[in-house]
């Protein structure tokens, strides 16, 4: 996440980003990057649900997450 907000506009200017895609495209990477640490939170809680024997849980969160907060956002 820090690299990526770090190294954003050379990541940009990597593949040819005009200077509109650049100033756009450094508030969308530093917002999305963010968004890692709870998709590693949600990824680290479901695998320890399902090692302790709660797949349910791990699916019900799942189709959650995919629900309420992706296809909303689609």
């Amino acid at each position: 996440m820090f690299l990526v907000w770090r190294f954003t506009l050379p990541i940009l200017r990597f593949f040819d980003a005009s200077a509109e895609l650049l100033s756009i495209g450094d508030c969308a990477m530093c917002v999305v990057s963010a968004g890692y640490i709870f998709t590693a939170y949600m990824l680290i809680a479901q695998s320890v649900c399902q090692a302790l024997g709660n797949e349910l849980y791990c699916l019900v969160v799942m189709l959650l997450r995919v629900v309420v907060v992706l296809l909303p956002l689609l």
